[in-house]
């Protein structure tokens, strides 16, 4: 059975990508993956990203979704959660533009960086 896991990222997207931009190319976002480890969540993600043209810059952490705390979330990502567990698919969630995040959640702290 498949590990829901929580891919936190900054990605880098160019014009030509599918992601909508406000000008600013990067962005960071919490997407679900469903795989069986964090290696394959990550290679799953990777190619997904790639499909749509964006590019990982950073991961800050992969967390098995039921072990997370989620209460600081900005992401949406219980709908995340959601859409992923119906296929179950791969969902990339809400990203939201480092300009936005400068402006309007600057409290707000990425998750721990995984050893």
């Amino acid at each position: 059975m498949s590990t829901f896991w929580v891919i936190e990222a900054k990605v880098e997207h160019r014009e030509d990508s599918s992601m909508p931009s406000d000008g600013c190319d990067i962005s960071y976002g919490r997407s679900v993956v469903p795989a069986e480890t964090k290696d394959e969540a990550l290679e799953l993600f990777k190619a997904a990203l790639a499909e749509q043209k964006i590019y990982i810059t950073e991961i800050y952490s992969i967390t098995d979704y039921r072990k997370g705390d989620w209460s600081d979330d900005i992401f949406d990502l219980e709908q995340t959660y959601e859409k992923a567990s119906i296929g179950p698919e791969i969902s990339l969630g809400t990203f939201i533009s480092q300009e936005a995040m400068d402006h309007l959640h600057k409290d707000w702290k990425l998750c721990q960086k995984e050893q």
